[in-house]
């Protein structure tokens, strides 16, 4: 009995099994679920994929020895090697003008005249008065002499040779006097017709026909421009590498240059500054350059023989 029911139930299961398989075939099987790590692993190389090869740029340079030379570089304003401002010493009214703006003058020329009637006669009474004091001492000095002779041989009192010793000396005061007062009648005159005192180009012309000045008043600005100064600075670092008689280049925005010379150098700072002052003169013989300009200036100081070199922009890659 208990076989024949075992013979009942093996078939049912087969055929049960084989419904439960013919059921499955038509589905597709699930995904095992996989961690956050490896999704982006697997996104990572779906989309370098997509991604084209880019190409890096760089820069090959053959290591090899050769000679650098150092420069210091700084910058200054020019400067004329003269540079100064005429002004008036005596009160009056201006009458002529012989010089323009930008004209030259040279040291000893007059640039116009004020009225000066009043400083000629003065000049002149001066000179008069110095021809007297010139005649009164040169007979004082006769008399001193005749004096001398007499007192040696007793022919005149000690009295009378005292009191002719004393007029040749007053005389002398009078005529060192008469000098004095001329000098300054003369200098009260030439002040009058403004007189360079200097060689250059006339900068500043601010007088006029018909104005009254007084002392003091400014007459003409005179630049000689025919030498440049540049008075600049440079670092601690620098400044050991220089020295008097060193040459500089001068160069004005690339359109002028000029060589130059050092002519000073500081050994302390300029005041409340980092920097040690440096002077260089240039000759501007073509006059290419004006006082004003800003200049820079290129310094050698040393050639370094058979080293490696290599740019650092080189050593630089600049990134997104």
């Amino acid at each position: 009995m208990k076989r024949n029911l075992w013979i009942t139930i093996i078939p049912a299961i087969l055929i049960l099994l084989i419904a439960v398989g013919c059921n499955n075939l038509g589905k597709k099987p699930i995904p095992e679920k996989i961690g956050s790590s490896q999704n982006a692993k697997e996104a990572s190389f779906r989309s370098n994929k997509n991604v084209k090869n880019e190409t890096i740029k760089v820069i090959v340079e053959v290591a090899k020895p050769r000679d650098i030379t150092r420069y210091i570089y700084t910058s200054g304003i020019t400067e004329g090697i003269t540079d100064i401002t005429m002004k008036s010493q005596v009160n009056g009214t201006v009458e002529e003008l012989y010089k323009q703006l930008g004209d030259w003058i040279n040291k000893g020329e007059s640039i116009g005249k004020i009225d000066n009637i009043e400083y000629e006669a003065q000049l002149k009474q001066a000179e008069a008065n110095l021809m007297s004091a010139q005649a009164s001492y040169n007979s004082f000095k006769l008399q001193m002499k005749a004096a001398e002779r007499l007192h040696k041989q007793k022919a005149i009192s000690e009295n009378e040779y005292i009191s002719t010793k004393s007029n040749l000396q007053k005389a002398e005061a009078a005529l060192k006097g008469a000098e004095a007062s001329l000098k300054i009648a003369q200098k009260n005159y030439n002040n009058s017709k403004f007189i360079s005192p200097v060689d250059g180009y006339i900068t500043d012309l601010p007088l006029k026909i018909g104005e009254t000045i007084t002392a003091g008043s400014p007459v003409a600005n005179i630049v000689n421009s025919n030498k440049l100064i540049v008075n600049t600075g440079v670092g601690e670092s620098d400044i050991l590498y220089l020295h008097k008689g060193q040459t500089v280049m001068l160069n004005y925005r690339d359109k002028i240059q000029k060589e130059g010379q050092i002519i000073g150098v500081g050994v302390s700072k300029k005041n409340n500054t980092a920097t040690y002052p440096v002077k260089i003169e240039v000759v501007n013989s073509n006059e290419r350059l004006f006082p004003g300009m800003v200049v820079t200036c290129k310094i050698y100081t040393q050639t370094y023989r058979n080293v490696f070199y290599t740019s650092e922009d080189n050593l630089i890659r600049e990134l997104d």
